[in-house]
């Protein structure tokens, strides 16, 4: 459990929530994992926000427990997000090598989980060794259909639809959205955009996390 947070459960789904130190702002923040991942990818966000007035929510999103929640966003904040129309067009090497290792999995829709290797080279790279086999040791394995949407089919996404504030941010060593994908999603929905050089796919646990988490608090508060 995150420190300061309590488990809750909300419109079905698990969520870890840490309350706001001292007076509380008028907005809550809501933190969202990516795949394979849980609320524990936030832990360290949690309490960063939670010490600068932000109540916070990360949840764990269906597969993990209950259902899917509906929200009604004020603002956004996306960190290496993949592109709507998916990420195959990059075709770079390593993530070839990986769709298709995992390419049986992924067309009978088994539950996917790549194996240590896999996502040391494209995922845990920027993480220091000695916390690489426990970040591991908590992933879960996903939806092998989700990760052919993203992979290969994208969703559709109506942009003139998101009308609240956001604020892409894109890691210069990710090794599964690179900037180029994550400055399309920024151009496709007239974002503010920050790149961060050094940082990989897994930036809220790296060890620099926390410049982000200064430059994402400066924004939400302008």
């Amino acid at each position: 459990m995150t420190a300061g947070g309590e488990s809750i459960v909300l419109g079905g789904l698990d969520v870890v929530r840490v309350p706001a130190v001292g007076r509380p702002r008028p907005a809550s923040l809501l933190f969202v994992h990516g795949m394979w991942g849980g609320a524990w990818v936030w832990e360290r966000w949690l309490p960063f926000f939670a010490a600068r007035g932000w109540d916070g929510y990360a949840l764990n999103l269906r597969g993990r427990a209950g259902a899917r929640a509906t929200l009604t966003p004020v603002a956004a904040v996306a960190v290496t997000p993949a592109a709507p129309r998916g990420i195959w067009p990059l075709r770079s090497a390593e993530l070839v090598a990986a769709t298709l290792r995992y390419a049986p999995a992924l067309l009978r829709s088994r539950p996917l989980l790549p194996s240590r290797r896999v996502m040391t080279r494209l995922a845990f790279d920027r993480l220091p060794p000695a916390e690489r086999e426990g970040v591991y040791a908590r992933l879960v394995p996903e939806s092998a259909r989700q990760a052919r949407d993203i992979a290969l089919r994208g969703f559709a996404v109506d942009a003139a639809a998101v009308r609240c504030p956001m604020l892409v941010i894109a890691a210069a060593g990710d090794r599964i959205t690179p900037p180029v994908v994550v400055r399309r999603v920024a151009q496709r929905y007239g974002a503010t955009l920050y790149e961060y050089p050094g940082f990989g796919h897994m930036l809220p646990l790296e060890p620099r996390w926390q410049e982000v988490a200064v430059d994402v608090a400066a924004w939400l508060s302008a």
